[in-house]
């Protein structure tokens, strides 16, 4: 049997994306948990929590607003 065959054997694409969504909404709910608490997860999200405090708003819309200027850079 080839390598190739024995990889998805027991790998159905259902499984992957399922595990796909449940590992990307857990890095979500940890990275929200540590930005709530001011901490931040990076120097990104460290600046973004300090946007906020500064312009007197949530965490979200800093974030939001970096990660639409990141991607488009």
């Amino acid at each position: 049997m080839k390598t190739s065959q024995l990889v998805h054997h027991n790998n159905p694409m259902s499984i992957r994306i399922l595990a796909l969504i449940i590992g990307l909404v857990l890095n979500a709910l940890g990275n929200g948990l540590t930005a709530s608490t001011a901490m931040g997860t990076s120097p990104w999200t460290a600046s973004e929590v300090n946007i906020a405090a500064i312009v007197g708003t949530s965490v979200d819309l800093p974030m939001f607003t970096v990660g639409v200027l990141g991607s488009n850079c």
